[in-house]
Order: structure tokens, then C-alpha cells, then sequence
């Protein structure tokens, strides 16, 4: 009798894990260091704050990890994402890091998942690497800004030219841009 449940349970379990493999949290901790250090003084601090934040950043999103959509987690075109870009929906919005004693706002950065192409591409990035075209038509074309919503699969990509294996931070636009391949991309309506 205790033989019948060992083997659903274990399937379920597996599943679990599988699936926790896939789904993505942003790593705020890290992304609250990179916007406390854009109003660090000392540059030295700096430096080791960014450091600190990359390695962190780096652990969560090596080259190679799957991040798929599923319940409640979509990819998002939105007025923020440059052309080729995507964000995921929970984490598609600047969030506060602190507030100042003036009442201003520190805002942690954006993180985009930016997929090539044939038609748009970063130096380094191998042919192995583009995201189809047909995939890319799905996408859009630039200058489309309307608001968009996708399920599908991508899978980060190496990127030797960044602040981390797959990733590039961009200081004055308080992003963080995840090099990608789009292996799957359905609009949802």
C-alpha cells in the first residue's frame, strides 16, 4: 500500500523541481546594491559594490539556464524595452530600492532579455546564438510600442563582453540587459 504513493510522489517531486528550474526570480538583492551604489561617493566602494552585485547576478543567471513562462509569468514588450528586447512580468516595472530624506526615489535597475538576430546583434555573439526569424516576427518590428504579451521559452547565452557571463549593466540607463536565444514565442491576446 505505502508502495502506491512512493512513485506519484517522487514524480511529483521531480516535476517540482523542474519547474522551479524554469521560473525565474529577479535577484533584487543584487539589483538593490547596483542602485545603492549609483549614489556611493567613493569610488573604491563603488567598484566593490558592483563587483558584489555582478557575482550575485551572475549565480542566477548563468549562460545555458532555461527561463519559461507559466502560471502568472509572462514575457513583456512594453514602452521601456528597447527594439529586441523582453521583460518578464514580475519584474517588468522600476522598483524603489530606498527613499531619500528628501522623499526622492532610488529605483533598482530594469532587467531585459535582449535575443539576437540576423537583423540586430551584439559583436560576439555566434550565428548559433540568433533567434529565428520567424520568431522575431512574432516579436514585432521596432518602433512598434504597444504594450505586448508572450508565453515561450529562452535560454541565456555567453556573452564575453559584459559585466557578467550573459549580462551587460548599463549605469545611465539603470538596466541590466541579459544576452539571450528565443526558443519559443506565442502572443497571447
Amino acid at each position: 500500500m505505502k508502495n502506491k504513493f512512493i512513485i506519484p510522489i517522487i514524480i511529483l517531486g521531480i516535476s517540482l523541481l523542474y519547474g522551479a528550474e524554469m521560473l525565474f526570480e529577479p535577484p533584487l538583492l543584487a539589483l538593490k546594491l547596483l542602485a545603492d551604489s549609483t549614489v556611493e561617493q567613493c569610488p573604491a566602494c563603488i567598484l566593490k559594490m558592483q563587483k558584489q552585485a555582478f557575482r550575485m547576478i551572475d549565480a542566477v543567471i548563468p549562460p545555458e539556464k532555461t527561463i519559461e513562462t507559466g502560471p502568472g509569468i509572462e514575457f513583456i514588450r512594453n514602452t521601456e524595452c528597447e527594439d529586441g528586447e523582453l521583460m518578464i512580468s514580475n519584474y517588468s516595472e522600476r522598483m524603489p530600492a530606498s527613499e531619500g530624506s528628501d522623499k526622492s526615489k532610488l529605483y533598482m535597475p530594469l532587467m531585459t532579455f535582449y535575443f539576437h538576430t540576423g537583423r540586430h546583434h551584439l559583436a560576439g555573439v555566434n550565428s548559433e546564438f540568433l533567434t529565428p526569424d520567424s520568431i522575431d516576427a512574432i516579436y514585432g518590428k521596432p518602433g512598434d510600442d504597444a504594450v505586448r504579451h508572450f508565453s515561450g521559452k529562452i535560454v541565456l547565452i555567453p556573452w564575453n563582453y559584459g559585466d557578467g557571463r550573459s549580462f551587460i549593466y548599463f549605469r545611465k540607463k539603470n538596466k541590466i540587459q541579459v544576452q539571450c536565444r528565443i526558443l519559443e514565442l506565442k502572443e497571447l491576446k
